[in-house]
């Protein structure tokens, strides 16, 4: 993926879908498709590097934190929904705490750790609209640790309290001979028993860090260490999960492969394209379907005829209602072929009495006609509802409305 003007800071996965997003140095937040590794969208550039990006847990909106602020970004269209201005002095971790419902940042500066939990609900979209003023920002501090014997350093960072493991978001070799995640229990211990102590007083549950001004009691050495190890990981271990991401990478391959080869087998084969274009339509996979659909569709003048054009109508609204920009643009275009390529057979056909109907071959093709007729209205629907920041869907979507209104 190449889109980014300078290094990578972050990048974090879609929970549901195959989206991407990055972070960078050149103070950008772009969104990728997994599938295609192209940029659907970037966002402005900021005031100041992008550092963390998370997806929120339902993946509406991805939260981006820089050394200033954090801003919530949502998309379908590109829209900044909130941003909290803050001096972070130096953010090293950010994260979403499905359990409480808070944002989790990790700063620090010189020998000092701070740890500030932000309630969803006071941003938008999950909340209120308005971002959270610098001066009220202190409200929200859960922890703060010093220490006088370790210097908290980028370059060689302790355990990470927000980190989901050990392992996570680190790559040096040295490590602290003390688990992170003890320190990382030893705060949602401390949480639960703030949250316990409320319910009890007030009867309703409340989101931790929302009135919390006292620090948790935890100690630096918690989470720094005077003697750190050197973490080695084994030759096998290292091998197994290569293989592993590598087998299922191979997997998704073999399955294209096969569809591939399937539809290869029928299009090449004698009075067999009927089939190809049944099995391209009934695939799972839209990326596949895509690459697919490009070239077969150059064919459409020579080998299709209303059946085809029939079975494929489906598959080309499916593309057109997805949240892929490519797999639109495909769906458009292989609409458009379609429509110059039958719609004069459609409106003709279509114009003839069928009551004295007494030839099965013009019976066959007036039933067909019917059925494009309803599949072409049905996609001048679902394009009607359609709303989109791409210039290039736009403008193709507008054409395609006027054209199929002839159908009306």
């Amino acid at each position: 993926m190449k889109g980014h003007r300078d290094a990578i800071t972050d990048f974090t996965f879609h929970p549901e879908e195959s989206l991407i997003v990055t972070s960078s140095k050149d103070k950008t937040v772009k969104l990728w498709d997994f599938d295609s590794f192209k940029c659907l969208e970037s966002t402005p550039i900021t005031s100041t590097r992008i550092r963390h990006v998370v997806f929120d847990p339902e993946g509406r909106c991805v939260l981006a934190g820089a050394q200033d602020n954090i801003k919530v970004w949502g998309w379908e269209p590109r829209k900044n929904y909130d941003h909290i201005d803050s001096r972070w002095n130096d953010l090293d971790d950010m994260m979403i705490q499905s359990d409480y419902r808070q944002v989790l940042v990790a700063s620090m500066y010189q020998h000092n750790v701070t740890i500030h939990g932000i309630p969803l609900n006071t941003l938008s979209p999950y909340g209120s609209s308005s971002g959270i003023a610098k001066s009220n920002l202190k409200n929200y501090m859960m922890h703060t640790a010093s220490s006088t014997k370790n210097k908290a350093k980028r370059g060689h960072r302790s355990a990470s309290v927000l980190a989901n493991n050990d392992h996570d978001r680190h790559s040096y070799a040295e490590r602290p001979h003390k688990s992170p995640t003890m320190a990382k229990q030893m705060v949602r211990d401390d949480m639960s028993a703030q949250k316990k102590k409320s319910q009890k007083s007030s009867g309703k549950a409340h989101l931790i860090g929302t009135e919390l001004t006292q620090p948790l009691k935890l100690k630096p050495v918690d989470f720094i260490c005077n003697e750190p190890y050197t973490y080695k990981l084994s030759d096998d271990r290292t091998i197994n999960n290569l293989l592993s991401d590598h087998n299922d990478f191979i997997d998704v391959v073999d399955n294209r492969l096969k569809n591939y080869v399937t539809i290869r087998e029928y299009w090449y084969k004698e009075n067999r394209k009927k089939q190809a274009i049944e099995a391209l339509a009934n695939l799972d996979d839209k990326a596949t379907s895509c690459d697919i659909l490009r070239q077969v569709i150059k064919y459409v003048n020579q080998f299709f005829n209303l059946e085809m054009c029939g079975n494929l109508l489906p598959l080309l609204q499916s593309l057109i209602e997805s949240k892929n920009d490519e797999q639109i643009l495909c769906g458009m275009m292989a609409t458009k072929e379609l429509y110059r390529a039958f719609s004069p057979i459609i409106n003709q056909t279509l114009a003839i009495d069928s009551n004295y109907n007494v030839d099965l071959a013009r019976a066959s093709r007036q039933s067909n006609s019917h059925k494009c007729r309803q599949l072409f209205l049905s996609i001048h629907s679902s394009l009607s509802r359609m709303t989109s920041s791409n210039f290039e869907i736009n403008e193709n979507s507008q054409y395609l409305i006027k054209k199929l209104e002839h159908f009306i």
